[in-house]
């Protein structure tokens, strides 16, 4: 299906289920695989096909205070695009917060899916890490949905 950036947004919204996300009770890994899912379904009109890096996801992880409330381990997935005439990437997906008892000191992690070719090999990979491991099951703090219009 190709859709344009604000309608591909929309769309994932819809596929990750955010209206009936519960913080307490997630489920990770049903989440990672709608994400996978959007990506490899969901076309974006307006890339800049000449940038080999116009479609991608990051996956990412670490201890973090970005509010100054005090370290929280942070997990986000972002799916990067960059447009025809366009200088700025643009992006949309989420970072959810959990409480950092659940990790204890953890490197920070992250992993690009440069292409679709990848998604099952990217997400496998993430699934094995232990940042994934530790919070699994267990209530978020909190779930943010992020969206970064293209200049």
């Amino acid at each position: 299906m190709k859709l344009t950036f604000k309608k591909a947004y929309q769309n994932f919204l819809k596929t990750i289920n955010v209206g009936e996300l519960n913080v307490e009770d997630l489920n990770l890994k049903a989440i990672m695989k709608s994400v996978k899912m959007d990506y490899l379904e969901v076309e974006i009109s307006g890339l800049d096909l000449d940038n080999p890096d116009c479609d991608m996801l990051l996956f990412e992880y670490g201890n973090y205070d970005w509010t100054g409330e005090g370290e929280k381990f942070n997990l986000s997935v972002k799916r990067q695009l960059f447009f025809e005439n366009l200088d700025e990437c643009g992006y949309y997906g989420f970072t959810i917060y959990f409480d950092k008892n659940y990790v204890g000191e953890i490197d920070e992690f992250s992993k690009w899916c440069e292409k679709k070719s990848d998604a099952d090999k990217w997400l496998t990979e993430i699934e094995k890490t232990i940042g994934i491991e530790k919070v699994e099951g267990k209530p978020a703090m909190k779930f943010e949905v992020e969206l970064e219009k293209p200049n």
